[in-house]
């Protein structure tokens, strides 16, 4: 009996040392790997229905994986040639060199005249920096991605059986076993849609909006594909989201408009504000708690506080991940220690 104990224990010890072993060696790719896992949550059932078509898994996962490439590039092709011209005419605009407008006028002999040229400068030389740093990034991001999607392949293949065979090892009970697959599956179903959803709606129509005003006050260069996007991109942090853009943006405007005497310049920044607050930010407010929250029943603080922990310790994947912990935390407490969930 001991000589038994003494083996069982060795096992466990091989077991720990193997599992942390196991941890160094994916931490390199642990975002990728949980990229992955939601995306195969996700893009799932697409696959389920072309499998029951072909009855090939791999055939499937294949064909779901070229489908994701070929959504990818046509998405990255469809906007870049526009994104590129307006980046040229916006960073090589009157916009980001106020000397351009400033010389020869009054206000070129006033004191702060200079820090404000210098000003503008140093704001165009950081924002081409980080464009600089994306566009040396993206041999990276395109292996990332490639990383991403070859884990997702075989996931899409073998990924229900490894869950099966984990509920195998019975280690917790069936019907919990049961609760937690659902609830992961409706979690993250309901942030990754909410999230992408209304990212996108918010995007567009912000872009919308300062398409509109340029048009209404002969506005040149207004960029609305690049602004559009950055509302996109900004709708998926938390708190802050598209004012991050839409605020500084008007703002901007409304000084440049008193600086310059140009009044379009003032009603296209203060069109640019409303339009924000009253339409694009109340469209988070619609959207994101009905898509987000009331599906998954997970109350808005939780994925708020979820998805900004997530941003800050994980990065982009974070703002999914994060929600997803906390919601399932919140299903377990309801199942092991509320009496009518543990019936």
């Amino acid at each position: 009996m001991d000589v038994k104990i003494s083996k069982d224990r060795n096992i466990i010890v091989i077991l720990i040392l193997l599992s942390i072993f196991a941890l160094i060696i994916i931490s390199p790719i642990f975002k990728q790997i949980l990229s992955s896992i939601i995306l195969t949550i996700v893009i799932y059932p697409i696959y389920s229905a072309i499998k029951k078509r072909l009855k090939s898994s791999w055939i499937s996962a294949l064909i779901v994986v070229l489908i994701l490439i070929l959504l990818s590039a046509l998405s990255i092709f469809a906007i870049s040639r526009s994104l590129l011209t307006e980046t040229y005419n916006l960073f090589y605009s009157k916009d980001f060199d106020l000397s351009g407008y400033l010389s020869g006028s009054k206000l070129e002999s006033l004191p702060f005249y200079s820090q404000l040229v210098e000003s503008s400068q140093s704001i165009k030389a950081i924002i081409l920096s980080k464009i600089t740093d994306l566009v040396t990034s993206i041999p990276s991001l395109i292996f990332n991605y490639i990383i991403v999607l070859a884990i997702t392949f075989f996931l899409l293949i073998d990924g229900v059986k490894g869950i099966k065979s984990i509920a195998n090892l019975k280690l917790i009970r069936k019907k919990h076993y049961n609760f937690f697959m659902e609830e992961i599956i409706k979690i993250t179903y309901g942030i990754v849609y909410g999230q992408i959803l209304v990212a996108i709606v918010q995007g567009f129509v912000g872009g919308l909006g300062i398409f509109t005003g340029s048009k209404l006050f002969g506005i040149s260069n207004a960029s609305p594909i690049i602004w559009g996007s950055l509302m996109a991109l900004s709708a998926l942090i938390p708190i802050f989201g598209t004012g991050l853009i839409w605020g500084p943006l008007s703002f901007f405007r409304i000084y440049q408009g008193f600086l310059l005497g140009d009044r379009s310049l003032i009603f296209y920044g203060i069109f640019i504000l409303l339009w924000g607050a009253i339409f694009v930010a109340n469209i988070d407010g619609v959207i994101r708690p009905f898509f987000v929250s009331s599906r998954i029943k997970v109350h808005p603080l939780i994925v708020l506080i979820g998805a900004i922990g997530g941003l800050m310790k994980l990065g982009f994947i974070g703002v999914f991940v994060g929600p997803l912990i906390l919601g399932l935390l919140i299903k377990s407490i309801d199942l092991f220690f509320i009496p009518e969930q543990r019936k």
